[in-house]
């Protein structure tokens, strides 16, 4: 990538509004907080699948795009049908951007209310961004528990 314009953010949390794919990254977790599988569908390519944790707090791995389907459909079922109630909490946010790729970091809370029982997992992502004609994609999403669930 020489010769491409580099942007660094980190921020504690106070200027994560400023840094580059902030908005993008939060409509990623809203989209998946409310379930909303049409809008995170124009989110996202994800051309090399993704890494997501399990309702078990394990590793899975969804290889393409019609699995990515499937998952999040299963997922978001899953979730409504447990009348579950999510937000989450940035806690951190680093980016990297360059002309048509970027990738960024985010660690993170999810908060997860189910049956009346508050829950946590602090979480971290790994984003990989790319710039279509319709604007910043994501390409690839890679997150890992780090710890949770732990009562909220």
């Amino acid at each position: 990538m020489n010769g491409g314009s580099l942007s660094i953010s980190q921020s504690d949390g106070n200027s994560f509004s400023k840094a580059p794919l902030y908005d993008e990254t939060r409509r990623l977790f809203h989209c998946i907080n409310t379930h909303d599988f049409e809008e995170l569908s124009k989110l996202c390519d994800d051309d090399f699948g993704i890494v997501d944790i399990d309702q078990e707090g394990k590793s899975k791995v969804i290889p393409d795009r019609t699995s990515w389907e499937n998952w999040f459909s299963n997922f978001f079922a899953q979730m409504e049908a447990m009348e579950a109630e999510a937000y989450t909490e940035i806690m951190n946010y680093r980016v990297r951007t360059y002309p048509a790729v970027a990738w960024s970091v985010v660690d993170f809370c999810q908060h997860l209310k189910v049956q009346g029982q508050p829950m946590k997992y602090f979480c971290a992502a790994t984003i990989v961004w790319k710039l279509t004609p319709d604007g910043w994609k994501e390409a690839r999403w890679h997150c890992s528990l780090i710890d949770g669930p732990l009562p909220a």
